[in-house]
């Protein structure tokens, strides 16, 4: 039986480029149909961490969200279990959909339907020379919408909601880093969507 948990690197704290809370309020939402199984590339060296390459189905395109006043956030939570491998819950929380109109609420209520993605999203600390700033969620099982609501009284009318990983199911890893050879080349194809 191979060994798959024992570690091989130091982890040490950088005092030059400590790592700072929070996010862009920006995400990128891919339907994980439009994105086949082909069209994601691993580093050779660390493919449990790092992503280098994204490519959708032709013509396809991803989604942008914004958020509002670092209200968006993410969160993963280390899932155990006693009868198979632990695993990670990737959530994304904070959703704010300011403008809850027919068109909004049309790609909303896909989410209530089941529709599954992917997220990418970009964070406050990008790590030396920008290589970390990107963050892929939902590799494994995509993310579904897992908390939803609407209340005139808070959030200021706002549609707020939730994408984690599926119920029942857990990511064998925290999100990948996204980096396409350095950060000014991955902000484009972010900016541009993932559109092919």
């Amino acid at each position: 039986m191979g060994v798959c948990s024992k570690i091989s690197a130091d982890i040490l704290k950088s005092c030059d480029n400590p790592s700072v809370q929070g996010m862009k309020q920006r995400i990128v939402l891919i339907n994980t149909e439009d994105l086949p199984a082909t069209g994601i590339t691993f580093d050779s060296t660390n493919p449990a961490t790092l992503i280098t390459k994204i490519q959708l189905e032709k013509d396809k395109t991803g989604y942008e969200v914004e958020g509002i006043n670092q209200i968006m956030s993410f969160n993963n939570t280390m899932e155990v279990s006693e009868d198979s491998f632990n695993g990670v819950k990737h959530t994304l929380t904070g959703i704010q959909i300011t403008d809850p109109s027919e068109t909004a609420r049309n790609e909303i209520n896909k989410f209530i339907k089941g529709a599954n993605v992917y997220a990418v999203l970009e964070r406050n600390w990008k790590g030396i020379n920008n290589e970390h700033a990107f963050l892929f969620f939902g590799l494994k099982f995509g993310l579904e919408v897992s908390e939803l609501t609407e209340s005139a009284k808070e959030n200021g009318g706002a549609i707020v909601l939730s994408l984690s990983t599926p119920s029942g199911f857990k990511e064998p890893y925290l999100p990948h880093i996204y980096r396409d050879t350095d950060y000014a080349t991955s902000l484009t194809t972010f900016n541009n969507k993932f559109v092919s």
